[in-house]
C-alpha cells in the first residue's frame, strides 16, 4: 500500500470476509494505517467470499487497477473468479501456504477442519497435497496472474520486491 501511496496512486481495501469492509481508495497513509489496524480483528470463525467479492470488484472497479489478493486460495471457485478478474485488472495472489498442506500427498484418509467453515471433513491425503496446490498456481499463472507463495517462517520482504521490480506491468 505504502509503495502505492510513493507512487501517487490511491489505496483501497475490501474484505472478504463475513464482515462487509469495503474502504474507498484513498491517497492517506494515515487511512492505510488505520485500515492495517481494522484488518488486525478477525475471527477464524468467518467464512470466506473470496470469489463473489471478486466478481463485484470486476463488474464496479471502473479503471484498470493493480489488484493484489492475499488469501490461502481454499474457497470454491475463487480461482475461477480472479482468472475472469485478470481479464480486466492486473492481478497479483500472495498465496498464504500452510506447511502441513505440502505433507499430506499419500497420506491415505485425512480428517480435518477448516478454520473458516467449522465443518469437519473426510478426504484423501492426495487431494489435498501438492498436486492440488501446484494445479491451482498453474491455472493462475497461465491466466496472467502473478503469484507469490508465501510460508511461515520464510523470509516476505526480498521476495515481495523480487516479484514487483521483475514484473512486466506495473512493476
Amino acid at each position: 500500500a505504502f509503495a502505492c501511496l510513493d507512487r501517487v496512486s490511491p489505496v483501497g481495501v475490501i474484505a472478504v470476509g463475513d464482515r462487509a469492509m469495503r474502504l474507498q481508495p484513498s491517497m492517506s497513509k494515515v487511512k492505510v494505517l488505520e485500515w492495517m489496524l481494522a484488518l488486525r480483528d478477525y475471527r477464524t470463525s468467518e467464512r470466506t467470499h473470496l470469489a463473489a467479492r471478486a466478481r463485484e470488484l470486476a463488474t464496479s472497479a471502473g479503471q484498470r487497477s493493480l489488484i493484489i489478493v492475499l488469501s490461502d486460495l481454499h474457497e470454491e471457485g475463487a480461482v475461477e473468479a480472479l482468472r475472469a478478474l485478470a481479464q480486466l485488472h492486473d492481478v497479483v495472489v500472495l498465496r498464504f501456504e500452510d506447511p502441513a498442506e505440502r505433507g499430506l500427498r499419500g497420506a491415505g484418509l485425512v480428517r480435518g477442519r477448516p478454520a473458516e467453515q467449522g465443518a469437519a471433513f473426510v478426504t484423501r491425503g492426495a487431494r489435498l497435497g501438492a498436486t492440488g496446490l501446484e494445479e491451482t498456481d498453474a491455472l493462475l499463472r497461465r491466466a496472467g496472474i502473478d503469484l507469490l507463495v508465501l510460508r511461515p517462517g520464510e523470509a516476505v520482504q526480498a521476495p515481495l520486491r523480487n516479484l514487483f521490480q521483475h514484473r512486466g506491468r506495473t512493476g
